[in-house]
């Protein structure tokens, strides 16, 4: 008579009650955000802006787009909603196409065994594609060339990596504060200048051709990345605690129950310090003795984590790289780890946005500056604990010699 592992039996029902947990909670979650909130308020500005440019209007001005919300990308991705918007139904039809680029960034990660814990993480993991339905932000996009970009340099291909990071970064910006975690993998100075050249050209594509299709909406451009027109909204000056600015230092004044609007400077001194150390700490780890074999499948990963939660700007739509990321570094380890993981990245999460925006009694919770901090920023907060847990036991494994991470 064969004997029945328990151990197994409850590792695998641990591992697929939390699966299923998570589809079902994040299902839940958008349903009730479907019904109650008002949805499309980004790609409602995309939209504006291709309509405004199409008519020789300046889509920088918010006037111009109709609403509050301003438009804060160069000129020729205004081009390209001005094509799409009317033809695709993009106001109604987005979450389609949006859809699309996401799974196609998926397709280079998800294979064997891994399939279902990768697809759940990144589908439902700290509410990141329920932010995309809400607002139809282009993040997805974003992820797509960050998953192209990780494809390439995992295989050794620097400089192609480099190019399409700064494109990506043309687009929005922040994206190339990913670029030190490439530059850290490289051997020698020729190849980080190369790659750093690279990465400027990729940087330089987007903007530039705005400049030569459109030259005089270029100065409005840099006014409204800089945040200098006046009486309008501009993502430099995003500074209250709420749930759509989960940065870490937005959460630290949060809980030390700060206005960051009343202290401008301390905050741009402060977010640069944050994003600074948290540079200088990937760069110490990735110079561990103990990274002797798939050093990029390891480094580069963990680097972009860290580099995620230093971010000087974070959105609640932000966070596909690092759980592309997380993934990649989590799919080999045990069904016990990965569902701790989806506990921290979907279930906490999944439950606080509930909590926040439909709780009843919650005001007393608010009021409270370290659990207000957590209930507003509880994305960062739930992805700092899962990437502390998992970099922790991916040092303990290389230490022991345990895993195999290619």
């Amino acid at each position: 008579m064969q004997k029945v592992n328990f151990s197994f039996l409850l590792k695998n029902a641990f591992y697929y009650t939390l699966i299923t947990a998570s589809i079902l909670s994040f299902l839940f979650a958008i349903g009730i955000d479907l019904k109650n909130i008002e949805i499309g308020n980004d790609i409602k500005v995309f939209c504006n802006a291709g309509e405004a440019i199409a008519s020789n209007k300046n889509p920088y001005i918010t006037a111009n787009i109709g609403g509050e919300l301003s438009w804060n990308y160069p000129t020729v991705i205004a081009n390209i909603f001005a094509a799409a918007c009317p033809s695709l139904n993009l106001q109604e039809t987005y979450i389609f196409y949006f859809t699309i680029p996401f799974l196609l960034g998926l397709l280079p990660w998800l294979y064997q065994k891994d399939v279902l814990y990768g697809f759940v993480l990144l589908s439902t993991g700290l509410f990141n594609i329920g932010w995309v339905i809400l607002t139809g932000n282009i993040s997805t996009f974003e992820f797509l060339l960050f998953s192209i970009a990780t494809f390439l340099l995992l295989r050794k291909q620097a400089n192609p990596a480099s190019f399409v990071t700064g494109i990506m970064s043309g687009v929005k910006l922040i994206p190339i504060l990913y670029f030190p975690a490439l530059i850290f993998l490289l051997k020698n100075s020729k190849e980080k200048i190369k790659s750093f050249l690279w990465a400027m050209l990729g940087f330089a594509a987007i903007p530039v051709l705005s400049l030569i299709f459109s030259p005089e909406m270029f100065p409005w451009y840099i006014k409204q990345i800089l945040g200098l027109i006046p009486n309008q909204h501009a993502p430099i000056n995003e500074l209250t605690p709420d749930p759509l600015n989960p940065s870490f230092a937005i959460f630290l004044f949060s809980m030390f129950k700060l206005d960051p609007s009343s202290a401008t400077n301390s905050y741009t001194v402060i977010t640069l310090f944050i994003y600074l150390t948290g540079a200088i700490l990937a760069y110490k780890i990735c110079g561990l003795k103990i990274f002797t074999s798939n050093k990029e499948f390891l480094l580069f990963p963990i680097s972009i984590i860290i580099l995620t939660l230093v971010m000087p700007r974070l959105k609640p739509y932000s966070f596909l790289p690092y759980l592309l990321c997380f993934y990649l570094l989590s799919r080999h380890q045990s069904h016990w780890l990965k569902g701790l993981y989806l506990t921290f990245l979907t279930l906490a999460p999944t439950f606080l946005h509930i909590f926040y925006y439909y709780g009843t009694n919650n005001e007393i919770l608010l009021k409270t500056g370290v659990v207000q901090s957590i209930i507003l920023s509880n994305q960062f907060f739930f992805a700092c604990i899962a990437a502390g847990a998992l970099i922790f036991s991916v040092l303990w494994n290389l230490s022991n010699d345990r895993k195999d991470y290619s």
